[in-house]
C-alpha cells in the first residue's frame, strides 16, 4: 500500500482504522506505523474531533415529531376532499388503472395457478371434485359433499 492509498483510506473512513473494514486495516497496518502516515492519521484526528463537536444533539421525540409532520403533510396533499387517498394525483395516473391493473393481476395469477396445478392431475378425486364444483360455476349437485 502506497502512502497517496492510505491517505485516500483516511479520507473516507477517518482516523480511527478500528472503523476501518477488516482487510483494509491488515493491509494498512505496515505503513500505519511510518512517520508520514501517524502525521496523516493526526491531521484527520483533529478533523473528526471537530465534526464531532459540530454535531447537533437532536432528541428522538424531535425526530418522531418532524417525521409525523412529513407524513401528515404528504397524506393531506394526496388526500381529495372526500377523504380518500387519491393514488392518481400523487403518482400521476388516472383513477381507472387501479382497478384495472387489479384485474389484470387476478387474471394473471389465475392463468399461472392453472399452468402450475391443473385440475385433473389431482391424485385425491375429492380434492379434484370439490374444486371443480367450486370453480365451474355450474348448478351443484345436493350431494356434492358426499362425492
Amino acid at each position: 500500500m502506497t502512502l497517496e492509498e492510505f491517505r485516500s483510506l483516511v479520507d473516507v473512513w477517518g482516523a480511527d482504522r478500528n472503523r476501518w473494514p477488516g482487510d483494509l486495516r491488515l493491509a494498512s497496518a505496515a505503513i500505519a506505523e511510518t512517520a508520514q502516515a501517524v502525521a496523516i492519521l493526526a491531521e484527520s484526528r483533529r478533523l473528526d474531533t471537530l465534526i464531532l463537536a459540530a454535531r447537533p444533539n437532536i432528541s428522538q421525540e424531535r425526530v418522531g415529531r418532524a417525521m409525523f409532520e412529513v407524513t401528515a403533510i404528504v397524506s393531506r396533499a394526496a388526500a381529495p376532499r372526500g377523504g380518500r387517498i387519491a393514488f392518481g394525483k400523487m403518482f400521476g395516473i388516472p383513477w381507472w388503472s387501479v382497478p384495472a391493473a387489479s384485474f389484470v393481476c387476478a387474471g394473471i395469477l389465475g392463468v399461472c395457478l392453472g399452468l402450475a396445478k391443473p385440475l385433473d392431475t389431482f391424485h385425491n378425486r375429492t380434492q379434484g371434485t370439490a374444486l371443480t364444483m367450486i370453480l365451474d360455476g355450474g348448478p351443484l349437485d345436493p350431494g356434492w359433499v358426499l362425492q
